[in-house]
């Protein structure tokens, strides 16, 4: 599956001071995600991840 690029940076300036801000693309994303068996799985053991606690 190829896409886009996930957005761009832009030029922005305050008080006097350039920077670049990420803007992402729009959602959802075309093509849309083909939601596999085993892109499902993959999600989920990663949610779960994100929810551990590291320290305990």
């Amino acid at each position: 599956m190829q896409r886009e690029l996930q957005g761009h940076y832009a030029k922005v300036s305050t008080v006097g001071e350039s920077v670049l801000a990420f803007v992402p693309a729009p959602l959802p994303p075309d093509p849309s995600i083909d939601w596999t068996p085993e892109l499902h799985s993959k999600f989920d053991k990663a949610l779960l991840a994100l929810g551990r606690n590291p320290t305990g």
